[in-house]
């Protein structure tokens, strides 16, 4: 698969593009710690990305500039074929965020496996914390079906910590000593697709 867009392309994720991923920069808000790309070894590197992989039911796919370079990557997970559903999962270099890329990506990502791969849904879970990406997401036709409580995908953040950066309770809460996350899951499915998509 390759999706050319007017600033971005997208394919299948190589081996060789993970190590792209080294020179990425660092979320310095310790509640985006989790998509910080480790600065490990190719040993490392390796096993991210046999992890990454799958034959069937898990495929991952790079966001690179039109210079090859790789600003994000998109992994679609979950996928049922019957059912034609699949679980949307997003990353991009913090270097490289509020510039559009995303944005722009995840439209021709979108088009393509809901008009071209006829999936009839795809969803995603987010942190309600996440404003900034909760709003691409609705721009792009997403919709909200439910929230849950579920501890914080992130173990490093204590209560102490969480304390410090002065959390809000709509966001999190502390219970018996752990830190407990909200999340949303959003779907997006072709009747939702936004006219820009259908271009």
């Amino acid at each position: 698969m390759l999706i050319i867009g007017k600033r971005v392309c997208i394919r299948r994720l190589s081996r060789k593009d993970v190590d792209q991923l080294k020179n990425w920069g660092t979320h310095q808000d310790p509640l985006f710690e989790t998509y910080n790309f480790p600065k490990t070894n190719d040993q490392y590197r390796d096993y991210w990305y046999r992890e990454k992989q799958g034959k069937y039911f898990r495929k991952i796919f790079g966001v690179f500039l039109h210079d090859g370079r790789l600003v994000g990557y998109i992994t679609l997970k979950k996928i049922r074929r019957i059912q034609k559903k699949a679980e949307l999962g997003v990353v991009f270099d913090p270097k490289e965020l509020s510039r559009g890329y995303g944005k722009e990506a995840l439209e021709l990502f979108l088009h393509h496996w809901l008009i071209e791969e006829k999936l009839k849904e795809i969803y995603l879970i987010v942190g309600a914390f996440n404003h900034r990406a909760k709003q691409v997401y609705t721009k792009l036709g997403f919709v909200k079906e439910y929230e849950y409580w579920e501890s914080f995908e992130n173990p490093k953040i204590t209560p102490d910590i969480l304390t410090n950066l002065g959390y809000e309770e709509e966001y999190f809460k502390i219970y018996k000593g752990e830190v407990y996350c909200k999340y949303e899951r959003m779907r997006i499915r072709l009747e939702n697709i936004h006219t820009i998509h259908k271009k």
